[in-house]
């Protein structure tokens, strides 16, 4: 989706930060002056989903899992563990009643390093209002009905984007549960984000780069505006257009 909302998101309120990713930026730089925390650092974050997220007035944050998981996958323990090797703040947005299980799995060193938060209390109503816009356009779809976890991957976007800003944080490095991180996250100068943007010269036109496959950084900017793009993605009659031709041609 990353590469549609370059293309076709260009002049709008991004349009500086889009420039510099596909333009290229200058050379990399490790300095505090690039990181927007109070730490000097920019965190990795993680989010990790233990299935569906539905209204629960009752608990505490308004919501509730209807997952599966009794612990993570060991794939998952593994490489967090290689990530809080190299970087130094590294926060678990997740289902806080796997924490403990998970704490078992790493060494205690690793485990001290984490900060475990609940993924609960950073779902608002834009997640709710673009899952149902998700699941009205299912059919339209790039992957639709076949592959679950696009729409959940699409929804840890809102969740990083509310905590980012109740905690006002302008940047956060950003992995997926299969991504180990060896460099703490850091900014080129110049950058206001940094995301993996490469279409080998051999794809079709319906190769799709995968923004959330990989670690990157980003901005509070860039959130705010990919977010719109999601919401427009499956709204509007323009990109609903493409979505059918990627179902039809590369499902």
């Amino acid at each position: 989706m990353l590469r549609v909302f370059l293309q076709l998101h260009l002049k709008r309120t991004c349009s500086k930060i889009c420039r510099k990713v596909l333009n290229g930026c200058g050379q990399s730089q490790m300095s505090p002056s690039h990181t927007h925390t109070s730490s000097g650092q920019i965190p990795l974050i993680y989010p990790f989903f233990n299935g569906q997220v539905t209204r629960n007035a009752s608990r505490p944050c308004g919501s509730a899992w209807t997952g599966t998981l009794k612990s993570f996958p060991d794939y998952f323990v593994n490489t967090l563990a290689v990530s809080l090797v190299h970087v130094p703040e590294v926060i678990l947005l997740t289902d806080t009643a796997l924490e403990a299980s998970l704490r078992e799995m790493l060494p205690q060193n690793l485990s001290q390093k984490l900060r475990v938060v609940d993924y609960l209390c950073y779902v608002d109503q834009d997640f709710f209002r673009f899952e149902q816009l998700y699941s009205d356009e299912i059919k339209r779809g790039p992957v639709g009905l076949k592959e679950p976890w696009e729409k959940m991957n699409y929804l840890n976007f809102f969740v990083l984007r509310t905590w980012m800003n109740r905690n006002q944080v302008q940047h956060v490095g950003h992995a997926e549960a299969d991504v180990a991180v060896l460099v703490p996250p850091h900014l080129p100068t110049s950058c206001d984000s940094v995301v993996l943007w490469e279409i080998p010269s051999n794809k079709s036109p319906f190769y799709w780069a995968a923004w959330a496959a990989a670690g990157n950084v980003l901005s509070k900017d860039l959130m705010e505006d990919f977010i719109q793009f999601m919401f427009a993605m499956y709204s509007e009659r323009k990109y609903q257009m493409l979505l059918e031709q990627k179902a039809r041609r590369a499902p």
